[in-house]
């Protein structure tokens, strides 16, 4: 390559550069998902076309190796050889799951020939003007204007003047430019935002009362973190961390600002009641998020030595199998995972970093299955254990000798999570010899006959006492909590973060007598962290400042009724918590509860997907994660009898063992009002019988590919839901399904990954059964040969969630006259609404995200003279809309992200006077400047959710 470089200079790159352009043109054309992101790609490399041509003189003036060169042309390379995988790999019926992958790199292609321009108009004295820095092909020509009126003005006259005119061009250019920000004036912005987001704070706790404890609770916080706010720049340094880092902590405060100030001016007295549950919680949710973002920095200060060290043997050859052992709550999971979304980890394996989690239970097939899911390869049923062990060695090989640009073998990370005591035997059989082939392992066990096991310890004193006073809310100058009081609980703790921030938030604003009650504890010796009981015990007591009855207890005791590493659905919790605990139909109760136990550290909020929305009371994609030692004690106390009763039975069956007390022939019927039952892929459908008179909601969780109903629910005579989810990989076979129509009292069914059987077989009316969530199910049998009418008489909401096989729903579904919401997400097979749905006269909210296939709504959606909410996002085919669709006078908001073939608006949409809203991208926002009224119009940035782990 030196030789051709020096022989035609830098004709090389010029081919390379107008041969990439080429691909991208041809591309735009195939792959229509990627049109705007190529679109974007483009500008960029036209823009530094012209650099290329002075390379070889900034070579010469630079003294610039011709390996920097050959850098230039992988980089070209790579972009050619990524656009054509995008037009070959994807297709219109999987881009739903295709698209975030090959988005996500091409975004990164196109940050590295952004990079790329801005090193080298540096390099050849451009920097003079910034706009020939910062310049990027995402402005709009509207934002164009305004930035070069911004720079036009420029002339500081004070330090703040500069900080607020570089904030201003950040957020006009919307590009890397708060990096230049933060590399210019250091944290000063950090500084400033933390004191103007005081200062809004304290002017809402003037205007917004209902808001007050909310408020006085945020602000604590936000005093609370000030000082680390002035170390961040060395937190920076010492932790490597990038500035899109510190990018989020700028967010973070100006989204504060900006809801608080939202607070204040939208709300008024006279729909307080209406405006306040919304806004208390996302204000509870920033907290969160904020709370979170200092804990992760805490924790993380201190394990950077490690860090290192673990960086430095995954990226070096010798020791294949890295251990990282630590007692339970030590931090393992937090360490692991972040050094996956390391900088320098990733430029070493890729996307080829595969991170899957054990659990107590060792199930080999479906491990092995999760671990494939992430390779992208066609997943298949194994006939054994050893047959997935021998499957997976097979891929796994195939990955690492995949051709690269450069030839060489690619690297592989498998990352196995909460490894137990028991699975040497896994552990032996995936070592394979594969070159460059690491395994990263996380356990409370220690494996001395494998790798190197790197010993994980407690926080030290100094850094535990930081994340202490983070959880806790104290404030040196503020707390009127002695020091040595904090120092005896803090020692109590041994380091282990997680004690430290469930027991600080448990004392977080309670009185002086509450800190001394815990503090003996502490010096009587018995809460001392010594062991996992001892750890266990402490986390108990934590609860103890929360009265049995406190529903914030209560749901925190429901959620032990599910398997261990599952993610929990938000809707499902919904679904219990308004039944069991009286909580209000549309989910704001519920949100309340989880953002209580998220601030006290008792349960993390994940957003899989992105078309959650709180505002709209839907919560798709939001699933609830719980610590196995919290999951422990939840199962512990929730199980404790009071008066002879309990309120919650959990059972376990492994190897189709049932507990001894079910075997007993003179079993007492239970009183519980929550039943859960958690079986294995070996459970043969063979049930006992169980009298459980008072049992209002029953969870099964399985794995097994049938799956028999138990018979003793038909005689659940108080049951109101019923939530069935399969853990496994290939959807359920139910059987004794019909038992389910003779379930008066059922309100709520919840069903996952299963196979359902026609309705129709259903003895009895359903006339309780208001909602009705089906996820990731095969439902074509269901509505074969069903009267809905008749089955489901009085059903107010339908779920549709990622079930494929849905083509077409069934005409009679629109003679549900009380059913006001229906949604229909990810079920990309969809490809047409009936006719007659107009017929839903009390229909509120029609929600068809991500139906791919779906290309038009019928003109009888004009007739839903009710709907208040239509969300169409991603529905990628759709390339119009009806012209009816003018006369929905009620439609309030209107989702349309990534309807990227619509390229037009009908004109009676200028009829919608009570649209208050549009969410849509910036391709889609520019439809609407052609009506002379214009609702609110909200652009989003692309949801790309890159981080699965």
């Amino acid at each position: 390559m030196e030789t051709v470089l020096t022989t035609v200079g830098t004709k090389v790159l010029e081919n390379l550069v107008d041969q990439l352009l080429q691909v991208i043109v041809d591309a735009k054309n195939k792959a229509v998902p990627y049109t705007d992101i190529l679109d974007r790609m483009q500008k960029r490399v036209i823009a530094i076309a012209p650099l290329f041509k002075q390379i070889e003189e900034l070579n010469t003036t630079l003294n610039r190796s011709n390996d920097e060169v050959q850098k230039l042309v992988d980089l070209l390379q790579n972009g050619q050889f990524l656009v054509k995988k995008c037009t070959e790999k994807v297709r219109w019926w999987n881009c739903g799951f295709k698209r975030p992958s090959y988005a996500g790199e091409l975004l990164k292609l196109e940050e590295e020939l952004n990079s790329l321009s801005r090193a080298k108009a540096n390099q050849a004295g451009l920097e003079a003007e910034p706009s020939l820095i910062w310049y990027s092909s995402r402005e709009t020509e509207s934002n164009h204007v305004e930035l070069k009126a911004v720079e036009d003005s420029f002339n500081p006259r004070s330090g703040l003047e500069k900080i607020l005119y570089l904030i201003k061009l950040s957020n006009l250019r919307r590009v890397e430019s708060m990096d230049l920000v933060l590399t210019t004036v250091g944290t000063k912005v950090l500084e400033t935002l933390v004191d103007q987001f005081l200062q809004v704070i304290v002017d809402a706790k003037n205007k917004a009362v209902q808001y007050t404890d909310i408020l006085n609770q945020m602000q604590k916080r936000v005093n609370s973190i000030a000082p680390l706010v002035k170390q961040i720049e060395e937190l920076n340094t010492t932790l490597n961390r990038r500035n899109d880092e510190v990018e989020k902590l700028v967010d973070l405060l100006q989204s504060g600002q900006s809801l608080v100030k939202k607070c204040t001016e939208k709300v008024r007295w006279w729909n307080c009641c209406f405006k306040r549950p919304s806004y208390a919680g996302e204000l509870l949710k920033l907290e969160e998020e904020l709370n979170r973002y200092f804990q992760e920095i805490v924790q993380l200060q201190q394990r950077r030595d490690q860090m290192e060290m673990l960086t430095r043997l995954l990226t070096s050859n010798g020791t294949r199998m890295i251990i990282v052992s630590a007692s339970g709550g030590c931090g393992k999971t937090t360490l692991i995972t972040k050094l996956c979304h390391d900088e320098e980890i990733k430029g070493h394996f890729g996307d080829r970093i595969y991170f899957v989690t054990l659990s107590r239970t060792l199930q080999v097939k479906r491990i092995v299955q999760r671990i494939l899911q992430q390779t992208e390869q066609p997943v298949s049923e194994f006939q054994s254990d050893e047959d997935a062990v021998n499957q997976l060695g097979h891929r796994l090989r195939k990955v690492a000798t995949k051709v690269n640009l450069k030839q060489q073998i690619s690297p592989i990370l498998l990352v196995l999570d909460d490894v137990w005591s028991g699975a040497e035997a896994f552990l032996e059989n995936v070592q394979f010899e594969i070159e460059g082939y690491k395994i990263l392992v996380a356990s409370r066990s220690v494996f001395p006959r494998f790798g190197c096991t790197y010993p994980l310890t407690g926080l030290n004193h100094e850094d535990a006492m930081r994340l202490f006073h983070l959880a806790a809310g104290l404030r040196d100058a503020e707390t009127n909590i002695p020091n040595e009081i904090v120092e005896k609980i803090v020692k109590g703790c041994k380091g282990l973060p997680l004690a430290l921030m469930v027991v600080g938030r448990s004392l977080c604003s309670q009185p002086l007598a509450v800190w001394k009650k815990k503090e003996q504890e502490w010096s009587s010796g018995s809460s001392k962290l010594g062991t996992e009981e001892d750890i266990f015990n402490c986390l108990r007591m934590s609860l103890d400042v929360l009265k049995d009855k406190d529903p914030i207890k209560q749901c925190f005791l429901d959620l032990g009724c599910f398997p261990e590493d599952q993610r929990i659905p938000v809707t499902g919790l919904i679904d219990m918590w308004e039944e069991l605990h009286g909580f209000d139909g549309d989910g704001v109760s519920a949100m309340d509860t989880i953002y209580k136990l998220c601030h006290r550290n008792l349960t993390s909020l994940t957003l899989v997907r992105g078309n959650a929305n709180e505002v709209d009371n839907w919560h798709g994609g939001q699933f609830v994660t719980v610590h196995d030692l919290l999951r422990e004690l939840a199962i512990n106390l929730g199980s404790q009898k009071e008066d002879g009763l309990t309120e919650r039975l959990i059972i376990s069956i492994a190897n189709g063992n049932f507990p001894n007390w079910w075997k007993d022939q003179k079993l007492h019927p239970t009183r519980a009002r929550l039943l859960s039952i958690t079986t294995d892929e070996t459970f043969s459908s063979e049930w006992l019988n169980l009298e459980a008179p008072a049992a209002e909601v029953l969870i099964l969780n399985f794995q097994s590919k049938n799956y028999t109903l138990p018979g003793f629910i038909e005689k659940l005579e108080k049951l109101k839901v019923l939530v069935a989810t399969n853990y496994g990989y290939s959807p359920t076979e139910l059987s004794n399904f019909h038992l389910i129509g003779s379930l008066s009292a059922l309100r709520k069914i919840r069903l996952e990954h299963v196979s359902i059987p026609c309705l129709g077989k259903f003895p009895t009316q359903l006339n309780n059964l208001q909602r009705v969530s089906v996820v990731m199910c095969k439902i074509d049998a269901a509505f074969k040969n069903t009267n809905l009418c008749y089955v489901l008489p009085n059903l107010v909401e339908i779920n549709i969630d990622y079930c494929d096989d849905l083509v077409e729903l069934p005409e009679d579904i629109c003679e549900l006259s009380l059913l006001r919401r229906l949604s229909i997400t990810g079920c990309h097979n969809l490809s047409s609404l009936p006719e007659a749905i107009g017929e839903l006269a009390n229909l509120e909210v029609l929600r068809l995200t991500s139906c791919t296939g779906l290309e038009m709504l019928p003109e009888s959606i004009g007739s839903l003279r009710k709907l208040t909410v239509l969300d169409i996002s991603d529905c990628l085919h759709m390339d119009k809309l009806p012209h009816q669709i003018g006369n929905l006078h009620s439609l309030q908001k209107l989702y349309m992200r990534k309807c990227l073939s619509l390229q037009g608006l009908p004109e009676s949409m200028a009829n919608l006077q009570q649209l208050k809203e549009v969410i849509c991208d910036e391709e889609r926002a520019n439809l609407w400047r052609t009506f002379e009224r214009t609702p609110k119009i909200k652009i989003t940035k692309e949801d790309i959710n890159l981080n699965w782990l």
